[in-house]
């Protein structure tokens, strides 16, 4: 069948207009929607800002606190009303805050006439405070309310009232942990100790301020100095607590005298002699959380007073921890206490077991050192903790990366407990893992457990930039660094918190050269040789610069400082700011440390280097803090040690002084001898073709301003 050119344009225009009807369209555009509809499916739009020309602001918070671990916050609302105290919509609300933290510092009212933000403590400052969050509107009388930030905790140790002795050696030791509301230890918390004015007795203490580590803890040394009763208060983040001391004259103080060690440690089936010095008391008291008091049945006994002295046996057929107190019976608040552990002999350990804290490790390249502690606890048939025992660690199948385990052979302490640390090599293990044996020495008693080195169920790695950045008017810099966790599969960790710290492990001797180069003269431990920030004995002693002045060398400042916690982004990154002081740059190796918790194994990742300075600012930096000031520092540049030379050859000479004063010695103060010739030149360098035939010790010295001298000796081999 044939159509006509007419009647088909027909039949198109037709098909066209059905066409827009169906899809809801009209050939010119879309069909308008009724505007009832289009109530329900339009977004409405933000209000427009206005001001408002009077009218009264009010201000309310959810909660009247918030805890200083910035774990909850506090909804703060401002309410705009105008003169007729109808809502106004469209405000501008600007906040501020004394303290804490806010989620936004302006807000827009809705509605409702309401502009609401969230308060928190934040994680600047973890202080018990009352903060004022203030709220303000233009042309409106501004508003404030109080918040108060809690939970942040100090708990001293040991409790109760300790006595001293005025006078010989007899001291206390009184620590400090500042701890947050999640009871979470808080670092660099600055610490004010002092004795209350309403203290009968006197004390001095060995440090009046001082700032927690990283466990939260800070110690201080107490000294009796008069007779009577003292109250050491220890403040710290707007918390406070005290101690109580007796200070009594020499022989007239109610006190334990012996065992002189606490904690001290007692073995099953052993006695220990708790003596107490009573003066003026006819009886004490003994009590006891674990054991019996000689040889009975009981844990507390009252035992009469001889000659100003009494004594108990103590004795266990269980191991534990006891808390041994001693009272006046007369006067219960005379007391005075000791830790004591009790364990079974060395010889009856029949069964040790051993953990991990972590069993998947990342390799440890270059710098970055990867560990895991090892825990071996010790103990009898009876499943009672063995003290005193000897614990070899081993790697049964080693990769040959270099992994180690250190230290190998450990004593359990009074608790069963023998701890070494595993570090990890440059090579994977493979998904057995490399296996870890302890075992009591001596004994065919052990336990194994599997570290897996590379595949990581987590792992947290640290970076830094490549150079530093000088901030505070150029007194410091900042070093930007970061963090990344990850998972078992390398996927991001998001929200991991990670912990840092620092501590100066070395510190170098040196100074800058004319060509603004450092020149390392030594690098020397740190004093502070296990870390806990007290001048313990054995410590600070020795020639070495710095050593003998009754100060830890380095300062832990001298590390600079990073936040306690940062938390990863959603890439698994974490970045912060290592900041720290110029006068340390060079001299000071610094040990970085993150660690944290993924897939519940906590892992461990320790960056190690020197701290890093601009090389614009070499030729103003200054030679390091630690030179000895007695000494000058020589160095003979060539020729080397051990070299040989024929009869008549010209042999050139060149070395340097450095005095931590006067900085690079002159030529003058510079003088070259041989054992053999005599003086052979002075200088910085020179040459010579006279030294006669043989095996010449040829010795720099160097003469500082105050006529110290140094050396330093070469030895050369002339030939005819």
């Amino acid at each position: 069948m044939k159509f006509s050119p007419i009647i088909l344009t027909l039949s198109l225009v037709l098909m066209t207009f059905f066409s827009y009807q169906i899809i809801g369209c009209s050939p010119t555009g879309p069909t308008e929607i009724p505007d009832e509809e289009a109530s329900d499916s339009t977004p409405t739009d933000e209000p427009t800002e206005i001001t408002i020309a009077s009218g009264t602001l009010s201000l309310s918070a959810s909660q009247t606190s918030v805890l200083s671990d910035n774990s909850d916050s506090a909804t703060i609302t401002a309410i705009v009303l105008d003169d007729n105290n109808a809502v106004v919509e469209g405000v501008r609300v600007t906040f501020s805050t004394s303290g804490g933290q806010l989620s936004a510092s302006t807000a827009i009212t809705d509605a409702n006439g309401e502009a609401k933000i969230n308060f928190s403590a934040g994680t600047v400052e973890q202080s018990n405070q009352t903060v004022t969050i203030t709220a303000t509107v233009t042309n409106l009388t501004p508003r404030q309310i109080p918040i108060q930030v809690t939970g942040t905790t100090i708990t001293l140790s040991p409790t109760g009232t300790t006595s001293l002795e005025i006078g010989g050696s007899d001291t206390a030791t009184l620590t400090i942990l500042v701890q947050d509301a999640a009871l979470k230890p808080i670092y660099d918390a600055e610490v004010v100790f002092s004795v209350d004015s309403s203290s009968t007795g006197a004390a001095t203490l060995s440090l009046t301020t001082g700032n927690t580590d990283v466990n939260g803890q800070l110690s201080v040394t107490v000294t009796g100095t008069s007779v009577g009763n003292v109250t050491v208060r220890a403040t710290a983040l707007g918390a406070s607590a005290t101690k109580e001391y007796t200070i009594g004259s020499t022989g007239n103080v109610f006190r334990i005298t012996s065992p002189a060690v606490d904690p001290s440690s007692l073995q099953i089936g052993n006695s220990l002699l708790i003596n107490v010095a009573a003066p003026d008391q006819s009886t004490v008291d003994f009590a006891t959380t674990v054991g019996v008091w000689d040889g009975g049945g009981s844990n507390y006994v009252n035992k009469p007073v001889v000659g100003g002295v009494v004594s108990a046996l103590l004795s266990s057929s269980l191991a534990g921890v006891a808390t041994v107190q001693v009272f006046d019976a007369d006067d219960p608040t005379t007391t005075d206490f000791i830790t004591v552990a009790i364990s079974a002999a060395a010889s009856d350990a029949s069964q040790i077991s051993l953990q991990t804290s972590s069993s998947v490790v990342a390799k440890s390249v270059g710098d970055v050192s990867n560990t895991a502690t090892l825990t071996a606890t010790v103990r009898n048939a009876s499943s009672q903790v063995v003290g005193g025992a000897p614990v070899i660690f081993s790697i049964d199948n080693p990769t040959g990366g270099g992994e180690t385990v250190s230290p190998v052979i450990v004593y359990t302490d009074g608790f069963g407990i023998a701890q070494s640390t595993f570090t990890s090599g440059s090579l994977s293990s493979g998904a057995e893992g490399v296996t870890i044996t302890a075992k009591v020495l001596g004994t065919v008693f052990s336990d194994s457990v599997s570290i897996v080195i590379g595949g990581t169920s987590g792992s947290v790695v640290i970076g830094t930039a490549t150079s530093a950045v000088s901030i505070n008017n150029d007194t410091a810099y900042n070093l930007s660094s970061s963090v990344l966790v990850s998972d078992s599969n390398g996927n991001a960790v998001a929200g991991a918190e990670v912990s840092l710290n620092l501590w100066p492990i070395e510190y170098n001797t040196g100074f800058w050269t004319d060509d603004c180069d450092p020149i390392l003269t030594g690098t020397y431990d740190n004093e502070d040789s296990n870390r806990n920030l007290i001048l313990d004995a054995g410590e600070d002693v020795g020639t070495d610069p710095g050593h003998g002045d009754g100060e830890l060398t380095p300062p832990l400042s001298a590390a600079g400082t990073v936040p306690a916690t940062v938390t990863t982004d959603a890439n698994g990154i974490a970045n912060f700011n290592y900041i720290y002081l110029k006068q340390y740059a060079v001299w000071i190796n610094t040990e970085m440390t993150a660690s944290t918790t993924v897939q519940g194994t906590e892992t461990t990742s320790t960056l190690t280097f020197t701290l890093p300075y601009v090389v614009p600012d070499a030729c103003f930096l200054n030679a390091s803090p630690f030179n000895s000031f007695d000494q000058p520092y020589v160095n003979i540049d060539t020729p080397a040690d051990g070299a040989s030379f024929g009869l008549g050859d010209a042999i050139t000479f060149s070395g340097f002084g450095f005095d931590a004063q006067d900085g690079l010695l002159p030529d003058s103060s510079l003088v070259w001898t041989s054992d053999i010739d005599g003086q052979i030149g002075t200088g910085t360098t020179f040459s010579t073709t006279t030294l006669t035939v043989g095996v010449h010790t040829v010795t720099l010295t160097a003469t500082d301003s105050d006529s110290y001298t140094g050396t330093d000796s070469v030895t050369i081999t002339v030939s005819p």
